[in-house]
């Protein structure tokens, strides 16, 4: 597969790293949202290139949550509880698993139908004694296998779909990620 043909713009790399950079630390919108729009938009060759600049720009916010929470934890903390649909609770559960199988943690943290965001990850890394390059090169890796695994199902709805206006295949995406966040919000724990 020659990817070169579906390069995609400056701005595009621009945004898949930074919206990655920004859900890893205090965003709370996924970016898989941009990934799987560019793949019914414009196609998923181009969505897959995007994938790791979301992936890097999720680990570059990894590693600010882990230098913040070395320096800072109640801080974080405090700041983690006031992003929509994390809870101290949430936190806590995630604490106890990285002291755990942090990898398994960290791999099952994103795949879950129900997951639970990175950032908290992050943030317990100092607090459970998890060596930075490691837990930085799992994420990257998890990151990437769900950022390329949403890619490759939104397009291939949207060609399952195919029968549609590109327009309305949009809207019908629009729509699934309004209902997945207020059913996400409304049901997570406060």
């Amino acid at each position: 597969m020659d990817l070169s043909r579906e390069r995609p713009s400056a701005l595009m790399v621009a945004i898949a790293f930074a919206w990655g950079l920004a859900e890893a630390t205090l965003f709370f919108i996924v970016p898989d949202v941009f990934l799987t729009f560019v793949a019914v938009r414009n196609g998923w060759r181009r969505a897959l290139v995007l994938a790791p600049a979301s992936a890097i720009g999720a680990v570059c916010g990894g590693a600010i949550m882990v230098a913040w929470s070395a320096q800072d934890p109640a801080a974080v903390l405090a700041i983690l509880e006031k992003i929509p649909a994390i809870s101290s609770d949430m936190i806590a559960s995630v604490a106890e698993r990285m002291r755990g199988n942090w990898v398994f943690a960290v791999f099952n943290g994103g795949m879950n139908p129900s997951p639970v965001p990175y950032k908290i990850f992050a943030a317990m890394v100092p607090q459970a004694g998890v060596a930075l390059a490691p837990f930085l090169a799992v994420s990257f890796v998890t990151r990437l296998t769900r950022f390329v695994l949403s890619t490759i199902l939104a397009a291939a709805v949207s060609g399952a779909l195919g029968f549609l206006k590109k327009s309305t295949r949009l809207a019908i995406l629009a729509g699934f990620w309004v209902v997945l966040y207020t059913l996400y919000w409304s049901l997570s724990p406060r």
